[in-house]
């Protein structure tokens, strides 16, 4: 079972088996952030690895869109914009 703890500043995401869940969905959200693309996202990361299944929780966990889809490109929303320094962290 997975617990979620979460404001717009802070997710914590704690897995009963103490894995770093919480971590890579944070990671993987930075990278598209970053890349501004699932693909490029996927690549940097070395292995798809579910990357937008994880940028996708964290969004469901915060309950705000964080990127805006687009068939070429990820845009941030004004939301996302606000989460990456916090993320970064």
């Amino acid at each position: 079972m997975v617990s979620y703890s979460c404001s717009l500043t802070v997710i914590t995401i704690v897995d009963d088996d103490m894995s770093n869940t919480g971590y890579r969905y944070v990671q993987a959200f930075l990278l598209v952030a970053e890349l501004q693309s699932f693909t490029r996202a996927a690549r940097g990361a070395g292995h798809d690895a579910g990357i937008r299944q994880h940028e996708a929780e964290v969004e469901r966990v915060l309950g705000k869109r964080l990127v805006e889809r687009s068939p070429r490109a990820v845009a941030l929303t004004a939301a996302g914009s606000a989460f990456v320094p916090n993320a970064a962290r």
